[in-house]
């Protein structure tokens, strides 16, 4: 990214820290996040811990004042995840929380198409994320509705741009474990409008597919659809494989995509001193309230209110 420059990197684990050192050619590195944030000359990081590390790891950067991208979740409580803004706000910084789907090209269309009225007014969303399941092992250190379904979650309030009402949740679990592999959660917003969102982490690992993901918008206008992997697919000897060509594909010795597209968006906000609206710290609270109230909707099974005072502006 021109204007951008990596200076440091931190890794608890000492031999893939010196393996991706030696990749990307930097001298300086770190096994702990607190000797990064003391001993490195930074005007940016970004968090990319383990999702309940969030407040710990980001906070000494904060009080430092460096600018802090945070992988999302922003946190895995809403109270730590407002402690993260108000620190931020408190010592001058900004602090982003990764929605990286708020870059994906296709959706930053649909989102203009939106708020341009060629659908007339959006009556429901729906959004399929469906997950191989071996990665349920590792991520099940988090709840699917912090780990996977916020990113829906979040698209949803952004897609409408108004704040749901209630959540009710189905949560279903493998034959061994306490953390759900198939989650349903439906918003109610406004205006009889819906949300429902589908996570499921049950693609079999021969399958060849990384991600199968779906978008649709349903307006009094029109219908907006948009599909990740994109249009590429590959029948080789090896089996079927849907390369990614929108979210972090890298090829030529280039890197393309929403996260690259996102990590560019902080950096020109920090270099321009443009406090970034694209996604905000509130944006990260609210998608975390939602997501812990469709977990706990699941393991009540029964429905979550969300009605409360929203007395903060949002980057919706």
């Amino acid at each position: 990214m021109p204007g951008v420059e990596l200076v440091a990197l931190c890794e608890q684990d000492e031999s893939r820290l010196r393996d991706v050192a030696q990749d990307l050619a930097v001298a300086s590195t770190f096994v702990s996040a607190e000797a990064l944030a003391r001993e490195a000359d930074l005007d940016v990081v970004s968090i990319v811990t383990h999702e309940d590390d969030r407040l710990a790891v980001t906070l000494p950067f904060l009080e430092r004042s460096v600018h802090a991208l945070v992988e999302k979740p922003f946190a895995v409580t809403v109270e730590e995840a407002t402690k993260l803004r108000d620190a931020a706000v408190a010592h001058g910084v900004y602090v982003m929380p990764g929605h990286v789907l708020r870059f994906d090209a296709p959706l930053v269309t649909l989102k203009a198409e939106i708020e341009r009225g060629s659908l007339g007014e959006i009556r429901s969303v729906y959004a399929r994320r469906l997950i191989p399941r071996g990665r349920h092992d590792k991520y099940s250190r988090t709840h699917p509705a912090l780990a996977a379904a916020i990113h829906d979650y979040d698209l949803a309030r952004w897609l409408f741009a108004a704040e749901p009402l209630a959540v009710t949740s189905h949560a279903l679990h493998p034959a061994s474990g306490s953390v759900p592999d198939i989650l349903w959660s439906t918003f109610e917003f406004p205006d009889e409008r819906l949300a429902v969102v589908e996570n499921a982490w049950v693609i079999p690992d021969e399958a060849g597919v990384w991600l199968e993901a779906e978008v649709e918008v349903i307006g009094s206008e029109g219908v907006a659809r948009v599909r990740v992997p994109g249009d590429l697919s590959l029948w080789l000897s090896s089996g079927h494989a849907l390369p990614d060509t929108t979210l972090v594909p890298f090829s030529l010795g280039t890197a393309m995509g929403a996260l690259r597209d996102e990590l560019s968006y902080f950096a020109t906000c920090v270099a321009r001193g443009i406090e970034p609206d694209r996604v905000t710290a509130d944006d990260g609270i609210e998608a975390v309230r939602l997501a812990l109230a469709a977990a706990d909707s699941g393991a009540r099974k029964t429905t979550v209110s969300l009605v409360r005072d929203l007395d903060r502006g949002t980057g919706l």
